[in-house]
């Protein structure tokens, strides 16, 4: 059977592709939401296995982005946080005619410490949540929260509204589990982008941490951004930095 993909579409202006991290959905943007869709027309997108795409299968990395490519247009930014971001390189790599820029949150090349990339996790670290969702499958995902806000202060309220709201739709079991394989194994790290790559990290990210920033400008084609004081979601934290980078990075191109 044929997957696809529900995608809502709000807003005017050039096409912009939004991809949500592990276990969350496009609710996840609500602090910066209306100021995207003044400037965009935004693509919100819930990956398969999550929010209103419950029903879908994540599979793959190769296969989700096909899934994804298929139902974008073309020359369109891809704003990818998190796993979104390292499925989003992937969709830049094998289906280029669809990207005109890349805006990277608090991802990265690699989630995983190799040899030649220890801007990381362990993999301990990720294989510890993959075993602990088979067994308690809310704590996991409260405790991977929390971790993004780790060390952050003044936005209590904000992070439980959010918990609530995530776990009233909660991911497939199976698409955490996909997700999860995806963080581990994904590594672009030997391979070069041809389109532009706006990076945009947080100071205090407990789980991209901030350093990367310095490998990866030396790349071409890349221009990064680190929003003080803000961990791994600064467009919760601090969402009037965020949407000023964004914007630096797609009129960069």
């Amino acid at each position: 059977m044929t997957q696809k993909l529900k995608i809502i579409t709000k807003g005017n202006g050039k096409p912009l592709v939004v991809l949500h991290g592990w276990g969350m959905n496009s609710k996840v943007w609500q602090p910066v939401k209306k100021a995207l869709e003044k400037e965009f027309s935004v693509y919100w997108i819930d990956l398969p296995g999550h929010g209103f795409n419950r029903e879908l299968s994540l599979l793959g990395i190769d296969q989700v982005s096909k899934l994804i490519a298929e139902s974008i247009p073309n020359d369109a930014v891809l704003l990818g946080w998190s796993l979104g971001g390292l499925i989003a390189q992937n969709i830049a790599l094998k289906f280029k005619d669809k990207v005109s820029c890349l805006i990277i949150v608090a991802s990265s090349p690699s989630f995983v410490q190799h040899d030649d990339w220890k801007h990381a996790m362990q993999a301990e670290i990720l294989k510890g949540f993959a075993e602990n969702l088979q067994v308690d499958f809310n704590g996991t995902l409260k405790r991977f929260l929390a971790l993004q806000f780790l060390g952050i202060k003044g936005i209590q309220k904000q992070v439980k509204a959010l918990r609530e709201e995530l776990l009233s739709l909660p991911p497939a079991t199976q698409a955490l589990a996909d997700g999860l394989e995806i963080l581990k194994t994904a590594n672009f790290n030997q391979l070069q982008q041809t389109v532009k790559t706006h990076w945009i990290l947080g100071e205090l990210d407990r789980l991209v941490p901030a350093s990367v920033g310095a490998e990866l400008g030396k790349q071409r084609n890349v221009s990064v951004d680190v929003i003080k004081k803000a961990g791994h979601a600064p467009f919760i934290s601090h969402p009037e930095e965020f949407i000023e980078s964004v914007l630096k990075g797609v009129n960069n191109v």
